[in-house]
């Protein structure tokens, strides 16, 4: 908005009912391996029956639901009528699910046929069908050598008991303080994640660094049983989101020298920019062991809003504290007091939030009311 950019009319937007009745059978192959996951499949047959049914979601278009409808209501209406227990039932279908891939596969030759000597047209070929195979398993590459490369250096981490280790001195360094050893950890996670694709991220960041704060937590919370989710979840999500946020952190920052490739910018400028307009995600990972009901754990419903609300408000307070606009250009008092606004409200205590709340107020009356006089002498 502060650069005059502005995304496609409302005119110009397509319309989300056609979509969906065009190419919303798309989301079939992602219906199916959540489904499957769900159902207790391992996750590699997951995986090969969500690319069976993405080529036949391809070639047969909304038809393709009818296989699987037909499946899904085989398995619910039969047991119930043939008095067969629904484990057994799932357990037959596990074990076909098993041994038939072979089937699968010839199923869905068998559609290609039908198609072809029905004489329809369709992108989807044998050879295409190679083709992004073959694409797919060299995409995979660089995954797999990162994840490889992981696993030894988790292997490393795990035999030496390194992650403890360092997760006790990042403690020690902190002298038992929470905030401290967040921030060491977001440093330890800052550097270990850079320029490591996402999945290998989360393996090296969980182990090495996530640790000091499961440490320090449990001696904080000694009721807590030590492998609850309100300690060990928002430990793993701090190191992991941080460990995502290197790409566009200096010195390394992929993300940003991408971009600046493609602007032809200067590299070292860009990742800078990018980590002060990113400055609020920087938040967000606090806000996850401050307040673990951002995770949804033990939170209900009203609280859960006014803690979205809060937690909102006070992003977007920091991020015009930062960039120097919210709703009209800041001046620079505006910014310092939306910045202490936005820290105020994501910290997670009932005056803090108050005193955000109605600094909050003061900015936001302060920007429409000038917005207002700036209106009134332009048209005077």
């Amino acid at each position: 908005k502060k650069l005059g950019l502005r995304g496609l009319s409302r005119a110009e937007l397509p319309k989300l009912g056609d979509i969906f009745l065009k190419q919303g059978y798309l989301l079939i192959p992602l219906i199916g391996i959540v489904w499957l996951l769900v159902s207790g499949f391992t996750p590699m047959t997951a995986a090969f029956y969500a690319i069976i049914l993405s080529l036949a979601s391809a070639i047969l278009g909304w038809w393709a639901p009818l296989p699987v409808g037909a499946m899904l209501l085989f398995f619910a209406v039969v047991p119930p009528l043939l008095k067969i227990d629904p484990n057994t039932a799932r357990g037959v279908m596990k074990y076909l699910s098993q041994v038939t891939p072979l089937g699968a596969i010839s199923v869905l030759a068998a559609i290609m046929l039908i198609r072809y000597l029905l004489k329809k047209k369709s992108t989807i070929t044998v050879a295409s069908i190679g083709k992004s195979l073959a694409t797919g398993a060299r995409s995979a590459l660089g995954v797999i050598a990162a994840t490889a490369c992981a696993g030894i250096i988790i292997g490393v981490v795990t035999k030496t008991g390194l992650g403890l280790k360092l997760g006790a001195e990042l403690v020690n360094i902190a002298h038992g303080n929470l905030f401290f050893t967040l921030f060491f950890t977001m440093i330890t996670s800052l550097i270990l994640g850079m320029g490591v694709p996402t999945t290998a991220n989360y393996i090296i960041t969980s182990t090495i660094a996530a640790p000091a704060i499961i440490i320090l937590l449990r001696q904080l919370y000694p009721n807590l049983d030590p492998s609850a989710m309100t300690i060990v979840l928002p430990a793993h999500m701090f190191a992991f989101y941080f460990g995502i946020i290197a790409d566009v952190t200096p010195p390394v920052a992929l993300a940003a020298f991408a971009g600046s490739g493609i602007a032809k910018s200067n590299p070292m400028k860009t990742a800078l920019n990018a980590s002060r307009l990113a400055i609020a995600a920087f938040l967000v990972p606090y806000m996850f062991v401050y307040n673990p009901a951002m995770l949804l754990i033990d939170v209900h419903f009203l609280p859960a809003i006014f803690m979205i609300l809060t937690a909102v408000t006070g992003i977007v307070m920091v991020a015009s504290g930062f960039t120097g606009y919210y709703v009209n250009p800041m001046q620079w008092w505006e910014r310092i007091i939306a910045i202490i606004a936005g820290l105020l409200l994501v910290f997670p205590e009932n005056i803090t939030d108050i005193i955000g709340f109605v600094l909050f107020a003061l900015i936001t009356t302060y920007q429409i009311v000038t917005i207002k006089k700036q209106k009134a002498s332009a048209a005077t």
